[in-house]
């Protein structure tokens, strides 16, 4: 379980990473990003019971992609996430969109789904005054932003 739970939060990271990747300012046109995840770190703190269990931290760092191939980076994702119980995380993510800013995302991640959307809370650079969500497919490890 604790590998699921890793993998969910990496996921949420990314997402977030990608909402980072193809938001638009005040003002800019919709706009619509994918990316893919790249290499990702994770480092766990198990504060209680063994396993995953309310309380625990993880803090992810993703690597994104504008291509499947995975040869062409976007950017990347950090993310902080607490183990509500078995089976939710609550992640505050921070997508850095190399050349032209950042963008927030935070939202409960269901483990036991694939799929996750979480709406952009806030931005830097060309991300000033961004609105919109980022949708992860953790079956497939694609993020879509999209930006309204």
């Amino acid at each position: 379980m604790r590998r699921r739970t890793i993998g969910a939060a990496v996921t949420a990271a990314a997402i977030a990473a990608t909402a980072l990747l193809g938001s638009a300012g005040a003002g800019s046109a919709a706009e619509t990003i994918t990316a893919f995840v790249g290499q990702q770190k994770v480092r766990v703190a198990d504060v209680g019971k063994p396993g995953p269990s309310p309380g625990d931290d993880l803090l992810v760092r993703v690597e994104l992609f504008a291509d499947e191939a995975r040869s062409e980076r976007l950017g990347s994702v950090r993310a902080a996430c607490e183990q509500l119980d078995r089976n939710h995380l609550y992640c505050w993510n921070e997508l850095t969109v190399d050349g032209r800013g950042d963008l927030t995302t935070e939202g409960t991640q269901d483990l036991r789904t694939p799929v996750v959307l979480d709406p952009i809370t806030g931005g830097t650079g060309d991300f000033v005054g961004a609105v919109g969500t980022v949708t992860v497919d953790f079956s497939v490890g694609v993020l879509t932003i999209s930006i309204v």
